[in-house]
């Protein structure tokens, strides 16, 4: 694996028509690794309407100059995205959680038409509905090639929430939206957070959304499948790609960029890039946000300390309701929430069995972790303090510590863990 100057991108198209753009402007601003080729670009059309789906591939890549960028440009023809024909691809994408082996399956089957026609040492995959970085793919390779140990490198990108049921028992939609395709051995996945908290290097499992890998490596993995798991999951061609490249001695690792995954309505799956690049560049004193429970605090005076004051209001208990005539600041914000609604919910989830005297405490910090989240990602860069009684993994997860009676939250550590922008 000693050759690495000819690239070859290889990208999978369902008709995603709202992301298309996206991906041709990445591929016609590309930024290109020093002493390599750009080879071929290979596209697998798996469009349910396949003829009609190739002519605007070929509007786009006129349109875009691609043929300027790729001494040659192949359109495979591949298997539809699910194999029940009768549906068109966005009414798939709706129910694909019910269906998710229909869609590993496809996938598979045209992930593996392309990386059997791939003649160049290295290969780039990305999902068409991934837009990465025009950096992205230099990132990769420098990662790739300086590290004898490592035979495939991914790019981070958000999860969409599949709402998978016995993942996301404990989990809000706050939380779910710092999730990445990065996962552990279990399948769970990691957040971004965890990620930086850990300076994760090398892991188990990775979307292939914008990866890049040695072309031989590849070619042994196929032809790929899938394998069902549960009910309601199962591993991925990613995944499998990812057990056979380390089937092979070989070790998979993280670049650290993120990219834009996209949704069908142009909406941008978890807290998005914009998120990353103000911690990334932010040059100024950053927000200070207090998140507070105690009644007995005078906002007034915690408005002129902090640069916003988030109060928690538990609107089913009147001696916490708080009215506008209480407060005389803009930057006091109030959180209203039915705690008890909150509380309800998530022991309705939880069997009789297994209750025990943990349960009530991990609820109602749990409950405390999900107003955390609100508020972090709605600010970047930040400092909270906050005085909610968290979990032990929140704490760790954001790497916090303790000032008095106090939880500090600091957005540095990613800050950290990019360290340049991308």
């Amino acid at each position: 694996m000693t050759k690495n100057n000819s690239i070859g991108v290889l990208i999978v198209s369902i008709g995603r028509d709202y992301s298309i753009k996206g991906i041709f402007n990445y591929l016609s601003k590309i930024k290109k690794p020093t002493n390599t080729a750009l080879e071929t670009l290979y596209i697998v059309n798996a469009a349910i309407d396949a003829v009609t789906w190739e002519k605007t591939l070929e509007v786009y890549i006129k349109k875009y100059g691609l043929s300027n960028i790729f001494q040659q440009i192949q359109i495979l023809s591949g298997f539809t995205k699910s194999y029940k024909n009768e549906n068109n691809w966005k009414i798939w994408e709706k129910h694909s959680r019910d269906a998710f082996m229909d869609k590993h399956l496809s996938t598979a089957s045209n992930l593996s038409i392309g990386i059997d026609a791939v003649k160049e040492d290295l290969l780039h995959i990305i999902d068409d509905d991934v837009i990465p970085p025009r950096t992205a793919l230099s990132i990769l390779h420098n990662d790739l090639i300086n590290d004898r140990k490592t035979g495939m490198v991914g790019g981070i990108y958000f999860c969409k929430d599949w709402s998978r049921p016995e993942i996301n028992l404990w989990r809000s939609k706050k939380q779910v939206a710092r999730e990445t395709c990065i996962s552990r051995k279990n399948g769970a996945p990691y957040t971004l957070d965890q990620l930086a908290t850990g300076n994760v290097k090398y892991i188990d499992y990775i979307g292939n959304g914008c990866i890049l890998g040695y072309t031989d490596l590849f070619k042994n993995t196929t032809p790929l499948t899938a394998e069902k798991v549960t009910n309601s999951w199962g591993k991925g061609p990613d995944f499998v790609l990812c057990d056979r490249v380390k089937e092979q001695k070989m070790k998979i690792k993280i670049s650290k960029f993120v990219c834009e995954h996209i949704y069908d309505d142009n909406k941008f799956a978890g807290i998005g890039t914009n998120y990353i690049r103000s911690i990334i560049n932010n040059k100024h004193p950053r927000v200070k946000i207090y998140i507070g429970e105690c009644v007995s605090l005078d906002l007034n005076v915690l408005s002129k300390r902090y640069d916003i004051v988030y109060k928690v209001v538990k609107t089913d208990q009147p001696c916490n309701i708080i009215t506008k005539n209480n407060i005389n600041h803009d930057n006091v914000k109030i959180i209203s929430i039915n705690f008890q609604e909150h509380y309800d919910k998530l022991l309705s989830q939880i069997p009789e069995d297994n209750r025990n005297i943990d349960t009530d405490i991990r609820i109602k910090r749990l409950i405390n972790d999900n107003l955390a989240y609100s508020v972090l990602n709605s600010h970047s860069p930040y400092i909270i303090h906050s005085n909610l009684n968290h979990t032990i993994s929140f704490k760790r997860s954001l790497k916090t510590f303790s000032r008095g009676k106090l939880t500090v939250i600091y957005s540095d550590i990613l800050k950290d863990f990019f360290s340049i922008d991308f």
